[in-house]
């Protein structure tokens, strides 16, 4: 049953319904925008080029399932995103994890404009929009928002794929190359439609065509639409930030459990963060590899005393710990909630916390290591090394 649950753990790549729903919905869309700028990197050669791409994918994506598939995905990935923002328990966190929350915040804002001179002009207008057409509206009054929006998107997902698979055994052998290709498509991409607008305006111009390819009334009709979507954003904002406000301040009312650390610090905590959670809001440093997604183990934790004060592990959590043939009194405190008073003790130190000065036995608890085993041909040796 064990051997079962850890290759669930394997393929699945674990997590919570939500959270896998998040890491799937965000892959289909970090494919979508790896294919779309390679499009873009065409420029390099034609706009025909561009167009002729354009067209095939096009008709996978405003087909019904790749409409469905496409903004199922996209209303997913930002309403569990927006969900994660609202019920955040501390704001000390990596900086990794600033980073894609502020990039992912920053995207849908940038994002409306394009969608509106795209797919609403197309689906409901009407409109034929292709790339002569949108590199004309782009170039150069709002390139700078366009470029920034691309390297945010990029950024956002490349962040998201690397702490993803970075606990994969053969990751790190191929994280030179895709670095590299993290690197490289972006920049062509960006110099693709760059180049291919310039072009464009420069045959215009030659040919004496100044003349917007969008008659005004419609223009305008889409600065309506524009405005009213970023409207809209704002309301989802404003809902998000009342929900933040509201969850401190109904925290600040309720009673107050209690964290004991096994180095005699105990710290109050409202019920129903997790401890990891706790340790961050109280600057302990507390080991979490992969962000609190129950992938790692590496914020593992014994539960010294109130193991009952604790909300149940969950399906992520019993499989991750299966694997590890952890005993009931481990929890992950990146998934277990406090309701009451607990003693805790972090089985795995922060390397932070290893160098500090006046430690004395830094190697005296949990500490992970990179290590050999020399085989000695010696009875009952396999299961002494086990």
């Amino acid at each position: 049953m064990a051997k079962q649950g850890a290759d669930r753990v394997r393929l699945k790549g674990v997590g919570q319904y939500a959270q896998q729903l998040r890491l799937w919905s965000g892959l289909t869309l970090f494919t979508y925008v790896t294919f779309h700028y390679i499009n873009h990197a065409l420029g390099h050669f034609s706009l025909s080029a561009m167009n002729a791409m354009l067209g095939w994918s096009q008709a996978i994506v405003q087909s019904l399932p790749g409409t469905v598939l496409l903004y199922g995905a996209m209303a997913t990935h930002v309403t569990l995103a927006l969900w994660r923002v609202a019920t955040i328990g501390t704001w000390r966190r990596p900086l990794w994890e600033w980073m894609q929350v502020l990039f992912g915040l920053a995207i849908p804002w940038f994002l409306l404009s394009h969608l509106t001179a795209t797919r609403g002009a197309t689906g409901v207008m009407g409109l034929d929009i292709d790339y002569d057409t949108e590199l004309i509206w782009i170039w150069p009054g709002a390139a700078l928002q366009q470029s920034f929006l691309m390297l945010a998107v990029w950024l956002h997902g490349c962040i998201g794929v690397h702490f993803w698979l970075r606990l994969r055994p053969r990751y790190s052998s191929f994280f030179p190359y895709l670095l590299a290709f993290a690197i490289l498509l972006p920049a062509v991409s960006l110099t693709g439609w760059i180049a291919a607008a310039r072009r464009l305006v420069e045959q215009r111009q030659a040919a004496g065509d100044t003349a917007f390819p969008i008659s005004r009334e419609a223009l305008q009709q889409l600065q309506v639409l524009d405005a009213m979507t970023h409207w809209a954003a704002l309301v989802v904002a404003a809902i998000v930030a009342a929900a933040i406000v509201l969850r401190w301040v109904f925290g600040n009312f309720r009673k107050r459990a209690r964290v004991a650390y096994a180095d005699g610090l105990t710290v109050p905590a409202v019920p129903g963060m997790t401890l990891l959670e706790v340790s961050r809001a109280a600057g302990i440093p507390h080991m979490a590899v992969c962000g609190g997604r129950a992938r790692c183990s590496t914020c593992r934790t014994l539960i010294v005393e109130g193991e009952e004060n604790l909300s149940p592990p969950g399906e992520a959590e019993m499989l991750l710990l299966r694997k590890l043939n952890a005993g009931p009194d481990i929890r992950l405190a990146c998934q277990a909630q406090i309701r009451g008073n607990v003693s805790v003790r972090p089985l795995i130190q922060p390397q932070a916390l290893i160098n500090a000065p006046g430690i004395a036995d830094p190697l005296g608890w949990g500490v992970e290591r990179e290590i050999a085993v020399m085989f000695l041909d010696i009875r009952g040796f396999s299961r002494i090394s086990e």
